[in-house]
């Protein structure tokens, strides 16, 4: 019985620590930022993941308080970690500020279609409970953007060459 208890046991403990089946929110349609807050301790997954139908770049920042730090995972493989790389005077609710700011976590992150991006807190400043980060879809340019652009570059150098 002793046996059978400790197996249980550990199967719990890894089925805890493995990334949570969460509810899917679509990059495609998000609009702003999505803060995503959490009062579980650490470490903990957050209740929702991203996924995308097109390929996306994610905008990710800490939030309220610099020191924390966070693992993310791309089809549960732990793909990096987003850091608080230097202390700011206070804290910051805006996540565009936060993130322009460099004082508080951030990362660029691709996302492929159908990959499903989840987040892990793994360090929060002491006498935090809880860790927040907002998520955003990076502003790109769009291919036709680039197409006019590649074109008015192409016409500038064959006038400047004619005129030489």
């Amino acid at each position: 019985m002793k046996k059978f208890l400790t197996a249980a046991a550990t199967a719990i403990a890894l089925f805890a620590s493995a990334p949570s089946s969460a509810a899917l929110i679509n990059l495609d349609t998000l609009v702003g930022w999505d803060i995503q807050d959490q009062f579980d301790g650490v470490p903990f997954f957050y209740a929702n993941s991203f996924t995308t139908s097109v390929g996306k770049t994610v905008k990710v920042t800490d939030l309220y308080v610099w020191g924390d730090e966070y693992r993310y995972y791309i089809n549960d493989v732990a793909i990096g970690t987003i850091l608080a790389p230097n202390p700011p005077a206070a804290f910051e609710a805006d996540p565009d500020a936060a993130y322009n700011s460099g004082l508080f976590a951030r990362a660029l992150i691709s996302v492929a279609p159908g990959d499903v991006l989840k987040f892990e807190a793994i360090t929060l400043p002491a006498g935090f409970p809880d860790g927040t980060i907002a998520v955003s879809v990076a502003a790109a340019p769009e291919p036709g953007a680039l197409a006019l652009l590649g074109l008015g570059l192409a016409g500038l150098a064959g006038s400047r060459r004619r005129k030489q």
